[in-house]
């Protein structure tokens, strides 16, 4: 027999077609190729997947599929500690750093009033978000699905929801964030050293400001709050609302149910 069988369980059935969800897919294995390459190809990010058992065995990504196996891959588990039994899931971030894809600002402006350090700029490509994310250990918090399949992405998340405070829910849900919460925090970043007496006449002439954006890391990743780059202001809220609408905010998101 030259095929195997491949079923998603939970909320990753709606990342597949209608026509193969909650039921076991058929993958010819002709072509050797790995799990990651087979469950992504059926448009899973590998972000999104915390186990993955082959005949009942866990294994990793880079498992080569042979004929006749039967694979089951799962979503992450809010109420499982599977810490042990998974060899998917890269090794737990110290904290939880943000940098967010271009069409997300308005998720990054609530994830940093929040107090979440997190890197945003509207005029990133690919990847130079993918590699600002392995470089400084970053989750990577997009809705394209391409960019959270690349190699060098080990932590990232793809947003779902359409609405900033939905995504907002769906971020802190997945990474339990509520006891980091910290609303309004600034982070603190490295001081920079005062110019030279001649750059300061240099920029005198050039009629300069003297002010450049700080980065952070090798990456080239910009810190901080870069107003030129912020991403744009929410519509006020109705009826003259107190400005208190991040405290009203859904925090929890629906969950997919295991099956």
């Amino acid at each position: 027999m030259s095929k195997s069988r491949l079923r998603f369980f939970g909320p990753l059935n709606d990342l597949l077609k209608p026509s193969v969800r909650f039921r076991p897919i058929e993958i010819s294995t002709l072509e050797r190729r790995s799990v990651k390459d087979a469950v992504e190809a059926l448009g899973v990010p590998h972000t999104e997947i915390d186990l993955i058992t082959v005949d009942g065995e866990s294994v990793g990504f880079d498992h080569l599929i042979a004929a006749d196996e039967n694979i089951c891959v799962y979503p992450h588990f809010s109420s499982l500690d599977i810490t042990s039994l998974t060899r998917v899931r890269p090794p737990a971030l110290m904290k939880h750093r943000f940098v967010v894809d271009v069409h997300l600002g308005r998720l990054a402006r609530r994830l940093r009033l929040l107090g979440f350090d997190t890197l945003y700029r509207n005029d990133w490509n690919d990847a130079e978000l993918a590699r600002c994310s392995e470089q400084e250990g970053r989750i990577l918090l997009s809705q394209d699905r391409g960019l959270l399949k690349r190699r060098r992405v080990r932590h990232g998340q793809l947003v779902r929801a359409h609405e900033p405070d939905r995504q907002l829910g769906e971020v802190i849900e997945r990474f339990d964030l509520r006891p980091e919460i910290s609303p309004f925090r600034r982070h603190r970043l490295p001081t920079p050293e005062p110019p030279s007496r001649s750059s300061r006449n240099a920029g005198a002439v050039a009629g300069s400001t003297g002010r450049e954006p700080i980065t952070a890391g090798s990456a080239g990743c910009w810190s901080g709050w870069d107003l030129s780059r912020a991403p744009p202001p929410d519509p006020a809220p109705r009826g003259g609302g107190d400005g208190g609408h991040c405290r009203s905010a859904p925090w929890r998101s629906p969950r997919g149910r295991h099956r």
